[in-house]
């Protein structure tokens, strides 16, 4: 007996796959995207991750760097890169990132460093990206991702979960590094 046959609808086009079958295999059966690799997608009206699993027939949007979705899933990607290497390099050091106000991001290492760090950051960056390394989702209660960051001295994010008015929340891995974005 064989798997469950479901109909994806991707720009139009019907794709018969297996019940299970992962977006980022999905993404293999269309043209690549002009803007760079997709990103995520839209499964219907909820917005997925390349990991993520079509279980049933439905309509999928693919994403890339164009869209602002997409874009959004780039930068938290690149962000958890910088942290990742950051924390490598500078293990004592506090890691901030803050949003501005136009919409860019502003990092700051607290600690003293030259320029030689900064190359050495960028080259760190580099290599964590060609590792090609997933990041792992897995879901954490409140709890649970409170006492995370308490062991990890981040206080500011333990402040910041005790407000929030969600009981579970979704953390990334890569490359031994967890974080929340």
């Amino acid at each position: 007996m064989g798997e469950e046959k479901i109909t994806v609808t991707i720009g139009g086009r019907d794709f018969e796959v297996e019940a299970g079958t992962r977006l980022d295999a999905l993404a293999k059966k269309i043209a690549p995207s002009e803007n760079g690799p997709y990103l995520g997608a839209w499964v219907d009206h909820t917005l997925t991750e390349l990991t993520g699993q079509v279980t049933r027939s439905c309509n999928v949007r693919f994403l890339d760097i164009k869209d602002k979705e997409g874009n959004l899933m780039y930068s938290r990607s690149l962000c958890m890169v910088f942290v990742r290497a950051a924390r490598e390099l500078f293990r004592d050091a506090r890691i901030t990132l803050e949003h501005s106000v136009n919409g860019g991001l502003y990092a700051e290492i607290h600690t003293p460093i030259k320029h030689k760090d900064i190359e050495a950051l960028e080259a760190r960056m580099r290599a964590i990206v060609e590792e090609d390394t997933p990041f792992v989702r897995r879901t954490l209660s409140k709890e649970e991702a409170m006492a995370l960051f308490e062991k990890d001295g981040q206080t500011d994010k333990v402040r910041l979960l005790s407000y929030r008015p969600f009981d579970y929340f979704n953390f990334y891995e890569n490359g031994g590094f967890e974080d929340y974005f």
